[in-house]
């Protein structure tokens, strides 16, 4: 019982008859004034305790649409199960934003406006991009060049009458192979990244030093002549270093896109039974120039470079008609051999990184340590030193 119940037992206690009788005795008054102050110090708990749970509910639903976010292939496996169990396309994706996946939420959203389910799932590929530099925008590239390969590998798959589940299967194992790649090339690339970062802020750490022993540093860089040359010298070369540092790590890191996407996606069109001129076809403008422009980037990058996509599929097709065998089967190893190309490839442009970032490391940081550093602290030393005439 609250409070409210507690007060209203007082005041019909208090209504006693003209003898003095109570209609409670008094453990139940003591019993009564117990709850009272028992429900009031709780009040404030309760109210707590509720802004509490509000607080870890909307913490767990940011985390939990964060990490169904970045899971891509998950939300994709998941799916693919659903279908195959029997639930038809929008009741899948309804099914599925049901249990707290945000982006099938937004495609369910969208379907039910009207939108295409090929079309809702490419809405995936630019909504929700909204930065353009750091990690969490190259995060966001990769998320959007996964939907919009799934969008692709969705709209061939309803044309041509492909089996949706296990195409989606195919296309969430392909993801998952890239976003391995992705993973390790990352962690091959983090201790020369971090450490390229820290001796870029090293110039700046002899200034500081010099000015806890006591140099004017600040007066021997600001003063016109070899102060002012040594400040812009040592700034020049820090921007240096800092952009070429830079444009080594983008160059290291793997090709947005799926490798073998256009062998996976020619096998889906194959397995609906069209023909090969179709399939091209299909593949061409599910793809598109601008859209599949990143994962043609990643199969060229896992081919060598010098192979595109579309001869690597058309040997793979012509060994088919000569050896009598089914194309889908070769097309499917095919892709997955790109794949582990893609993540060989990735593991050694990583390793090479920290051979290649001493570049940068000797030929602007350490000498612009000199400038900043080094040579006004001596000539701070000779502004402060007399020497004897001669």
């Amino acid at each position: 019982m609250g409070v409210n119940g507690a007060r209203r037992r007082r005041r019909r206690h208090s209504r006693t008859s003209s003898d003095g009788s109570s209609a409670f005795g008094p453990s139940e008054d003591r019993a009564a004034d117990g709850e009272e102050r028992g429900a009031t110090r709780s009040a404030p708990r309760n109210r707590k305790g509720g802004r509490e749970r509000r607080r870890t509910g909307g913490a767990e639903g940011r985390s939990r649409e964060a990490g169904t976010a970045r899971d891509v292939p998950g939300s994709v496996l998941r799916l693919s199960a659903l279908l195959e169990a029997g639930a038809v396309p929008q009741a899948a994706w309804r099914h599925l934003a049901e249990s707290g996946d945000a982006a099938a939420q937004r495609i369910a959203d969208r379907a039910d406006r009207g939108a295409a389910v090929a079309e809702a799932i490419g809405g995936e590929a630019v909504a929700p991009v909204r930065r353009r530099w750091g990690r969490r925008a190259a995060v966001e590239r990769d998320r959007a060049a996964a939907w919009r390969d799934i969008a692709a590998a969705w709209e061939i798959a309803a044309t041509v009458g492909a089996p949706l589940a296990e195409s989606l299967r195919g296309m969430s194992r392909a993801l998952r192979d890239a976003q391995e790649t992705l993973d390790d090339v990352r962690v091959a690339m983090a201790e020369p990244t971090h450490t390229a970062r820290l001796m870029s802020v090293l110039p700046f750490v002899g200034v500081f030093i010099s000015l806890a022993l006591g140099f004017d540093m600040i007066g021997v860089l600001t003063t016109p002549g070899a102060g002012l040359v040594c400040l812009s010298a040592g700034l020049a070369m820090v921007a240096g270093g800092r952009l070429w540092t830079s444009g080594l790590i983008r160059a290291a890191r793997p090709a947005p896109g799926t490798p073998g996407l256009y062998a996976e996606l020619t096998a889906i069109a194959l397995g609906g039974g069209v023909s090969l001129d179709r399939a091209r076809a299909l593949v061409s403008g599910a793809t598109g120039a601008a859209a599949g422009g990143s994962s043609t980037q990643a199969e060229a990058s896992a081919t060598g470079g010098g192979t595109s996509a579309d001869d690597e599929v058309e040997r793979v097709l012509d060994l088919s008609r000569r050896a009598g065998i089914p194309a889908i089967d070769l097309l499917r190893a095919t892709a997955e051999q790109q794949r582990s190309a893609a993540r060989t490839d990735g593991r050694v442009r990583a390793a090479r990184l920290g051979t290649r970032l001493l570049l940068p490391l000797g030929a602007c940081t350490l000498p612009a340590f000199l400038c900043l550093g080094v040579v006004p602290m001596l000539l701070a030393v000779l502004q402060t030193t007399s020497f004897p005439d001669l």
